[in-house]
């Protein structure tokens, strides 16, 4: 039932694209081009059954072992890795809020500016634990409005 509340109904965009992880020399970052601007919420490392064991850091020195040893994720796994916005609803009834404090001639305390979180793929590497490398896909959903 609608009850007379009319929400525009937006659509999930997705970019999904092949990389090649490295097994030998640097680690590679995700994506080259999908910093924070992008405002990327939410994304997937699709490992293949018949691949090896990727490893993810946050630091261009991430590796399969010792010290710098990344999160593993196993071949035939596909983690999704996503950014809940806790306290997003708030930014929906400051201005009502505000406008009430102004009808009833109360001070109109200062918005809040609630940060919004997303993720820096291009600070976010990949590591193969196979010496020849490993190809993933990855899916990453930016967030539709803000």
């Amino acid at each position: 039932m609608n009850f007379g509340i009319a929400r525009p109904q937006v659509t999930q965009s997705g970019i999904t694209f092949p990389l090649t992880v490295p097994g030998a020399g640097p680690p590679t970052p995700i994506s080259a081009t999908l910093d924070k601007s992008k405002l990327i919420t939410s994304f997937i490392i699709s490992n293949p059954q018949a691949g090896s064991s990727v490893y993810l850091g946050f630091t261009p020195g991430v590796s399969n072992a010792g010290v710098n040893q990344g999160l593993e994720i196993l071949a035939g796994t596909a983690p999704n890795f996503r950014i809940t916005q806790e306290g997003r609803q708030l930014y929906e009834l400051q201005t009502l809020s505000a406008l009430i404090a102004r009808l009833i001639n109360c001070q109109v305390p200062d918005m809040e500016k609630i940060p919004f979180k997303v993720w820096d793929l291009t600070q976010i590497f990949l590591f193969s634990g196979n010496v020849a490398g490993s190809q993933v896909t990855i899916a990453a959903f930016p967030e539709v409005y803000l």
